[in-house]
């Protein structure tokens, strides 16, 4: 009888280590997942901001030699609505004949720029963006504008689906989804600056 009641104890005490074990590995597959995740949102969300940069830039900073390639290169990073919007601005109307004709240099600079929210698979980013345009090397202007790219990773790059124009309040409410600045955000420029798009080409909607 002792001998019985000592292997049933044993029985029960192997038992409950077992089901430890499986809880604690259980447990360790749900914390790594979980981590895995998060690093590749946080991942995604830097990934997207770098190129959302990089786009703007090409977009609309150019000259009269470098256009066309810009265009062109611009052309692989947009889709759906904003492979529309982009057509419109600068393919169909040929705008490339006119920089060349006017001489027009156009410098973009991203002043800021963060993601407002992002999945592994998507992201929206705000950019504060000074544009300064020449025609004929006179009449320089500085434009700053207020854009939001939304964006979508195929493959291993991200595109931007769509291109939205901010004003004061449009860009109050993108900003009140989220008490916190946008990530990877700094000093955000003051409300009362002017809200304008991007000068060359031009995004209208």
């Amino acid at each position: 009888m002792v001998q019985r009641t000592a292997v049933s104890r044993n029985k029960i005490a192997w038992i409950c280590y077992a089901l430890v074990l499986v809880a604690a590995l259980a447990a360790a597959v749900v914390l790594g997942v979980g981590y895995f995740s998060a690093r590749s949102t946080e991942k995604a969300r830097d990934s997207a901001l770098a190129s959302a940069k990089d786009y703007a830039t090409t977009m609309f900073g150019y000259t009269p030699k470098n256009i066309d390639d810009h265009i062109t290169r611009s052309q692989t990073f947009v889709t759906g609505e904003a492979a529309a919007q982009y057509k419109q601005w600068t393919v169909d109307p040929k705008y490339g004949n006119t920089v060349r004709k006017d001489n027009i240099v156009s410098t973009a600079t991203i002043q800021d720029a963060g993601v407002v929210e992002n999945t592994r698979d998507t992201a929206t980013v705000l950019l504060f963006i000074n544009q300064s345009v020449s025609r004929n090397k006179e009449d320089v202007r500085i434009d700053p504008s207020r854009v939001t790219f939304n964006m979508v990773r195929q493959g291993d790059d991200w595109k931007i689906d769509s291109i939205d124009v901010l004003t004061d309040t449009t860009l109050r409410q993108l900003i009140s989804k989220d008490t916190k600045a946008p990530a990877g955000a700094t000093t955000l420029p003051a409300s009362g600056a002017p809200s304008s798009v991007p000068a060359v080409p031009t995004p209208t909607g």
